[in-house]
């Protein structure tokens, strides 16, 4: 199990640093933890838990995605290639994020039973 959260890890940093280099390393350090935060507030509205590494991967491919949609439609670019444009970085970003997030994040034995006893 070590080697698979350290490739993880490894997978997840490669991922993430070439988007951080090829496409405009400041917008992902704003749009990640905006993502994040906005996947966070959702599961406090709707009362479920927070923290497992789909969690960061869904909020990294809405940050990094809307971010990179909204910076496309100002430079000029068509709405469908924005659109796609943001939706390919995203992906890109939570996957990364999702990696990461599998890699570091610790989680005990799985529940057993769950009925109720008699």
């Amino acid at each position: 199990m070590f080697l698979v959260r350290a490739a993880a890890l490894v997978a997840g940093l490669i991922l993430l640093g070439v988007l951080f280099k090829s496409h405009g390393g400041w917008l992902l350090l704003f749009s990640i933890p905006g993502g994040v935060a906005i996947v966070w507030w959702i599961a406090r509205l709707e009362g479920v838990a927070f923290g497992q590494w789909q969690d960061y991967a869904l909020g990294g491919l809405i940050g990094v995605g809307v971010v990179f949609l909204i910076a496309s439609l100002l430079a000029g670019v068509s709405p469908l290639w924005a659109f796609l444009n943001g939706i390919g970085r995203g992906v890109e970003a939570g996957a990364g994020l999702g990696l990461i997030a599998y890699a570091l994040i610790r989680r005990g034995p799985l529940p057993t039973g769950g009925g109720p006893t008699e």
